[in-house]
């Protein structure tokens, strides 16, 4: 009988150290930039292969940032207060920190290096012929002549 005790006890227990281990344990997929602006008035943030832009906004503490869930490296948009384009390249868990000033946008944070090189090296993609802005084709143009310079 406290044979088949240990048994049932040994099997449990097993079951449920094979059931912690398998736990969804999700992973940090969350991206967020903080913009800490010096600079009033109206700026941009999105995905680039999205066409139409949103205006950031404060949240209901007076802070303004931009949380995105992303599963893999991806590029944004950021257009600031002065209407520069900048490109600014994200990862999952990621956190960036975006300052525009009169001296221009710095980046602070995680990947700091790399977006203010993309910044020092802006790219702003202008259509070739018979390519319209924003389309599929454009996108991916802009993105290999990124990952041109970035190389």
């Amino acid at each position: 009988m406290t044979r088949k005790i240990c048994c049932v006890f040994l099997t449990l227990s097993v079951l449920i150290f094979i059931g912690a281990g398998c736990r969804d344990s999700k992973m940090v997929t969350d991206a967020k930039v903080v913009f800490s602006n010096t600079l009033k008035g109206n700026f941009f943030f999105q995905p680039e292969s999205k066409t139409a832009y949103d205006k950031v906004a404060a949240d209901s503490t007076g802070k303004y940032q931009f949380v995105a869930e992303i599963q893999e490296p991806t590029f944004f948009r950021y257009v600031g207060v002065k209407q520069g384009f900048y490109s600014v390249y994200l990862t999952p868990g990621a956190n960036v920190e975006i300052v525009e000033s009169e001296n221009g946008v710095e980046f602070k944070g995680d990947w700091a290096a790399e977006n203010t090189f993309l910044a020092e090296n802006r790219y702003i993609g202008i259509s070739k012929e018979g390519i319209e802005s924003y389309s599929a084709e454009w996108l991916e143009i802009n993105s290999e002549e990124i990952k041109r310079l970035i190389a």
